[in-house]
């Protein structure tokens, strides 16, 4: 998992408001270390395709939580 940053804002809605858990997306942009080896990599998204939506969650047996603009799905029958 990366810190991510784009200056497209449509690529920031989509990624908020559209994309949903399970779709296969392709993100490309360019990934840069720092030159402190202990501070994490940052990634800045260039662009953004959805390659396969996921079928829609049946909700019967999730758990959903909001963290701000995140939202966080359990499903006890997956990793």
């Amino acid at each position: 998992m990366y810190a991510c940053t784009t200056g497209d804002p449509r690529i920031a809605y989509a990624l908020l408001r559209e994309i949903q858990p399970g779709d296969l997306v392709r993100v490309t942009g360019t990934l840069v270390q720092p030159d402190d080896p202990q501070a994490p990599a940052c990634f800045t998204v260039d662009g953004l395709e959805v390659l396969e939506a996921a079928p829609a969650p049946v909700v019967h047996g999730l758990v959903l939580e909001r963290f701000g603009n995140h939202v966080v799905v359990f499903d006890a029958d997956r990793d």
